[in-house]
């Protein structure tokens, strides 16, 4: 069995200052916000989430591919809002 060997970067910091600099994605994978308040800047309940999540709409948008493929985690409400 041959292996590839992969290339692997770590990007620390806001999401939205790296989607034009990263590769045209396959895969998105959304852990969170929740809006439970679970880390600084979860926004306290999941009335909230739109907002917070509608400037990364956008980037998944622009820089995504037809065959992209959205895996988003969230609460049962926080997916509905």
């Amino acid at each position: 069995m041959t292996m590839k060997k992969q290339n692997l970067n770590i990007y620390h910091g806001d999401a939205l200052n790296f989607y034009a600099k990263w590769p045209t994605p396959s895969v998105i994978i959304s852990d969170g916000p929740y809006g439970v308040s679970s880390f600084d800047g979860d926004p306290h309940t999941p009335n909230a989430l739109p907002e917070w999540y509608e400037p990364h709409i956008r980037k998944w948008s622009e820089f995504s591919k037809p065959a992209t493929t959205l895996w988003f985690w969230n609460t049962e409400i926080g997916w509905a809002k």
